[in-house]
């Protein structure tokens, strides 16, 4: 099976974050702690590119952008790549957060249950038919980045991940505390921006799974449970 050259989520732009002088690229698909990333790699020297069609790339600008695009450039096979990551189970429990949110339709008549069901089905079979492009995006297959995922950010193990990067490490942003310090700013604030209690949906996203959800899920994404090491039974 030949991976892909890019991966695109949606009508987002093609626009990569890359460190020449680090040799690194940055992906961070949606929902795995892409505000916290693009917080973390301003202290770097990372610029944000607009790759073209035939994988030229100009320079948009000089700092680390949010973005959730990727191109598996063929010119810099030497660069190592760092991804975002995250539980599927709690990955999709904060996409189905985020997209009801803006909605305040809230009826009587409302079954979280059942909706939540809905976007799993949607998200995991329809995307999926679409093929590659959208196969990381909903956690189904690392391979298809078509390289080595050098240093994943698994957004529950953000400090000890984050400190595994060598110019991380090496760095005065990581010996003077301030890493730990921003990281520990995101873990201490909430996630949600939004008044939740209408939907009357559970505080915990453990809670938003039964045996055949979590099954469901782990059945189309086992490659990524496996490859970045979350449990089965995680939820």
């Amino acid at each position: 099976m030949i991976p892909p050259k890019e991966i695109i989520y949606l009508e987002s732009n093609k626009l990569m974050n890359i460190s020449h002088s680090l040799g690194y690229f940055v992906f961070t698909p949606p929902k795995t702690g892409s505000t916290t990333a693009a917080k973390i790699f301003n202290n770097f020297d990372f610029q944000t590119f607009k790759i073209s069609d035939t994988n030229n790339i100009e320079l948009l600008s000089s700092k680390f952008t949010q973005t959730h695009y990727y191109n598996n450039l063929p010119d810099y096979e030497n660069y190592k790549l760092i991804c975002t990551v995250r539980n599927p189970y709690s990955k999709f429990v904060s996409l189905f957060k985020y997209t009801i949110a803006p909605e305040k339709k809230v009826i009587s008549t409302y079954n979280w249950r059942e909706e939540f069901f809905e976007l799993l089905f949607d998200n995991i079979t329809h995307h999926s038919d679409q093929g590659w492009a959208h196969e990381l995006y909903f956690g189904s297959d690392p391979s298809s980045l078509g390289r080595k995922i050098d240093y994943p950010l698994r957004i529950e193990n953000l400090f000890e991940d984050y400190s595994s990067i060598p110019f991380i490490k090496d760095s005065d942003y990581f010996k003077n505390g301030s890493l730990k310090k921003d990281l520990d700013l995101k873990l201490n604030s909430t996630d949600d921006k939004y008044d939740y209690s209408l939907y009357k949906i559970p505080n915990k996203w453990e809670d938003f799974y039964d045996q055949s959800t979590a099954d469901f899920v782990y059945s189309k994404h086992k490659s990524y449970f496996d490859y970045f090491g979350y449990d089965k039974d995680s939820w």
